[in-house]
């Protein structure tokens, strides 16, 4: 097991290793900072009236429900005066979510970015690809089996599906990387984290209590795949969930997932000048929670 001073160096190395936090033209002030608030209270809300969740999971549900929605005015849970990292860290083993602190980092920094290349030109989205790459190499390199090992108190008979459970969600966030900015590099295939992010969930039973945390990796699985029977596995997938967890997103998850699927059919390339699934759902201007 980790020890204090272990863990206090590995949040200091992560802050190093990140890209430096996107840059917003327009500082934001007071105002966008209770703007702020307001959105994370929605999604706290929100949940509340779903189901009971870990206090701790309260910024998860901020950083995923910020995926999907275009605003410049989101609280950065990860720049609060109390030490919500350390907070997260200690908490994951009662987290139903089961997302690496790490990668919530990394997926936080890549909505910001994506948020940026939003209010950008297409012409001016290749900027934003050094910092793009920067977080998808840091997902990358994240060691999931050495976090599912280290996870305190965590019950060591589920390791194994915890790791099989973080991988998804890796594979997830490189996804959402990929999409957010409309990023293409040459040595990435997404049919290929499609493929992985099934391999992994297929481990983990609709009745196991981790599979709670499955729905964000199915839901970006499906809404990044052509493939007409991924898709159908997201969508049995999904319902399989519903089935045990009657919980809002769930059915949230699918009918955005279906609706990123007609954007993309039905208009082939382009929907109102957006390119890329994630882009397009943030153009429609909605709030969407899925975790």
């Amino acid at each position: 097991m980790e020890s204090a001073r272990q863990r206090r160096n590995e949040t200091h190395q992560l802050s190093k290793a990140l890209p430096e936090r996107p840059t917003i033209s327009n500082s934001i002030d007071s105002r966008s900072h209770h703007v702020g608030l307001l959105n994370v209270s929605h999604h706290f809300k929100t949940n509340q009236q779903t189901h009971k969740a870990h206090p701790s999971d309260n910024p998860r549900y901020h950083v995923l429900g910020s995926t999907l929605t275009n605003s410049t005015t989101f609280l950065d849970p990860f720049s609060l005066p109390i030490d919500i990292t350390t907070i997260l860290r200690r908490s994951e083993a009662n987290s139903y979510l089961s997302f690496p602190t790490t990668l919530l980092q990394i997926l936080f920094r890549a909505c910001e970015l994506s948020n940026i290349a939003f209010t950008l030109p297409a012409t001016e989205t290749p900027n934003l690809i050094n910092e793009a790459s920067s977080l998808l190499n840091a997902a990358q390199v994240f060691d999931v089996e050495a976090w599912a090992n280290n996870v305190e108190g965590a019950p060591t008979h589920r390791t194994l599906n915890r790791i099989h459970t973080a991988l998804a969600h890796q594979n997830a966030v490189c996804i959402y990387i990929y999409r957010s900015i409309a990023y293409d590099p040459t040595d990435m295939d997404s049919e290929t984290l499609v493929t992985e992010i099934i391999h992994h969930l297929s481990f983990i039973d609709p009745k196991d209590p981790l599979s709670k945390a499955t729905s964000w990796p199915t839901f970006i699985a499906g809404a990044e795949t052509d493939n007409p029977v991924y898709r159908q596995w997201a969508l049995d997938r999904l319902s399989l969930l519903w089935n045990v967890l009657p919980w809002g997103y769930v059915q949230t998850a699918v009918e955005v997932m279906r609706m990123a699927w007609r954007l993309r059919d039905e208009a082939n390339s382009d929907i109102m000048g957006v390119s890329g699934w994630v882009q397009q759902l943030k153009a429609l201007g909605n709030h969407w929670l899925i975790a």
